[in-house]
């Protein structure tokens, strides 16, 4: 229960961890709600829309019950699966914690993860086909173009890819086929009625909305990158028609993009922007950082009927760990090419003041972070999604 807690208080994992309880869960868990008790859950419903490669593979959804402590963690104090609530009483409780586990991992990264990636290819082809290459703007967000478009579009398209799972290749690791995959993405992007876990995509105008300190490390982040953002954009014409254009196609591409209406309401341009570049560089590298720190053995990716009668009741073959773990190192890890530290912006010398004052107020705040707050040292955080 500890390592249960551990790694979804503190690690990327926090990322599930829902604050709402939606009417089926109370009923759910009726009896297993104490007085004076902050209760949040993880939800894992989606995963009933993945079909997976092979009959003998072991993949039940679950919901867990989660009770927050005095010190601002979670520890599981329920789970419901197979029509019934499993208690720490029960004697399959270790098992279905691993089936918990389980799908934590399909989720985040069949159906969570991928809100950082794809959304926002709409963005970065819009601005290079819409936006003047020699405007403030421009010269803003394109050194964060790097190596995007080529990538996503071999994660979706390119049969080789991981994600596809095809199990010709040595190095996928996932329970789903093809269909799998497709359906926890629409599932990520659409919501799911009436489950709070699972809000229809919106892009975000604000810092990260995540449990724990893991979400504290983001908005730090947020606040700095915010400042950059404010600064360099000043220097934009208010009301520019150009980035009016560029918005009227992104609202129509990205659920909640603001439109030439709203673009130049309040800070909304600068918003937007900051949410971009935190997206791509912190938040994707953060993402991928702290999952390869995760233990592939006490945290598998797939489970196996067995017919042992034991409290685990399934098998961890070798060439399933050995599949994660070279998914882990070719994919899941970060492979930085280009830093954040080391982004080129070919401003003016009146606006590139900015961006030294940026990449010193980065530095201070990596330095300033304790080692349990410290979730990716900045040196290794990526300008772009390269990985």
């Amino acid at each position: 229960d500890d390592h249960f807690s551990q790694v979804f208080s503190n690690s990327v994992f926090s990322r599930l961890v829902c604050r709402v309880l939606d009417l089926k869960d109370l009923r759910c868990f009726v009896h297993f709600f104490e007085e004076n008790k902050i209760y949040h859950k993880l939800d894992f419903s989606i995963i009933k829309n993945v079909t997976t490669f092979s009959d003998d593979i072991l993949m039940i959804p679950t919901i867990v019950l989660l009770e927050l402590d005095e010190n601002l963690k979670v520890f599981p104090r329920a789970i419901y699966a197979d029509g019934k609530c499993i208690s720490p009483d029960d004697q399959e409780w270790g098992l279905y914690k691993t089936y918990a586990v389980q799908n934590a991992q399909m989720r985040l990264l069949l159906s969570e993860h991928p809100k950082l990636h794809f959304p926002i290819d709409a963005l970065v082809g819009s601005a290079q086909c819409l936006l003047d290459h020699d405007s403030v703007l421009y010269k803003l967000i394109s050194p964060h173009f790097y190596m995007q478009l080529p990538l996503n579009f071999a994660v979706l398209y390119i049969s080789k890819s991981v994600g596809l799972n095809s199990q010709n290749e040595i190095y996928t690791p996932f329970c789903n086929n093809k269909n799998g995959l497709i359906e926890s993405l629409k599932g990520a992007y659409l919501g799911l009625p009436d489950n709070s876990a699972y809000p229809e995509y919106q892009y975000r105008l604000s810092a990260p909305n995540v449990f724990g300190v893991y979400g504290a490390f983001l908005e730090k982040y947020w606040d700095v990158f915010y400042e950059f953002v404010n600064n360099v954009l000043s220097h934009c014409a208010y009301e520019d028609e150009n980035i009016k254009s560029w918005s009227r196609y992104l609202a129509a591409m990205i659920p909640g993009f603001p439109g030439e209406d709203r673009i130049f309401e309040g800070d909304n341009l600068v918003c937007a922007i900051t949410s971009f570049i935190l997206n791509v560089s912190v938040e994707h590298s953060c993402d991928h950082y702290s999952y390869n720190l995760c233990s592939r053995t006490q945290m598998p990716l797939r489970l196996r009927k067995s017919n042992e009668h034991n409290f685990k009741n399934f098998l961890m073959r070798g060439e399933d760990l050995f599949r994660h773990e070279l998914a882990n190192e070719m994919f899941f890890k970060c492979h930085t090419l280009v830093t954040l530290l080391d982004t080129h912006y070919s401003f003016s010398s009146e606006i590139q003041c900015y961006v030294n004052k940026f990449k010193i107020d980065l530095s201070a705040l990596d330095k300033s972070l304790e080692k349990e707050e410290l979730y990716i040292p900045l040196s290794q955080m990526a300008c772009s999604i390269q990985f």
